[in-house]
């Protein structure tokens, strides 16, 4: 879900959906969703008889780290958050896939507990698939709920000069200024 709601902010800031975009969508997030999973479980598999002794301090520290984050995040201006672009290069969508797909890593870790490699192989793929799927419709509903948008944004950027001299004529005789 969180790689579908990138994809639709993504598709709200471009002008049209190429289908090479739509396929970069696919493959970053998809890609992601199905590489984490594979180093969670790698990972678990590994360093899990060294950890399970305070592995419940590592689940503490990251929590916090990511809620430290969150509410450091939430007092920032609103330049620093709305940088999304409408450009598909890896600088802009490695970041995008890594952070979509953190949590794909922790179901990687619990996979080593529940299935047999077969199935594990069968619902990465899975994984990667939907989301792939989910991120390029995404592409495509952000660009349909992002044209009548822009356009409402530009008839009220263009009433906006003759709107603001009513309202300062308004404002004059003591009435409210009211927003259309």
């Amino acid at each position: 879900m969180d790689a579908f709601a990138v994809s639709i902010g993504k598709g709200l800031t471009v002008s049209r959906v190429r289908v090479q975009d739509a396929v970069k969508s696919t493959l970053w997030f998809g890609g992601f969703q199905m590489l984490f999973p594979i180093l969670g479980y790698f990972a678990a598999s590994t360093f899990s008889k060294y950890v399970t002794q305070f592995d419940h301090w590592i689940i503490f520290a990251l929590l916090v780290f990511i809620g430290g984050n969150m509410v450091h995040e939430a007092f920032e201006e609103d330049e620093e958050n709305s940088k999304e672009t409408a450009q598909f290069d890896w600088k802009h969508m490695l970041p995008l896939a890594v952070a979509c797909s953190i949590d794909a890593f922790a179901v990687g870790v619990s996979l080593i507990f529940m299935f047999t490699k077969a199935h594990m192989a069968f619902a990465i793929l899975s994984i990667g698939v939907v989301t792939g799927l989910f991120s390029a419709a995404g592409l495509y509903i952000g660009r349909a709920f992002g044209s009548p948008l822009a356009e409402a944004g530009a008839d009220r950027r263009r009433r906006g000069a003759d709107s603001t001299r009513h309202q300062s004529a308004i404002g004059a005789f003591g009435r409210y200024r009211v927003l259309i």
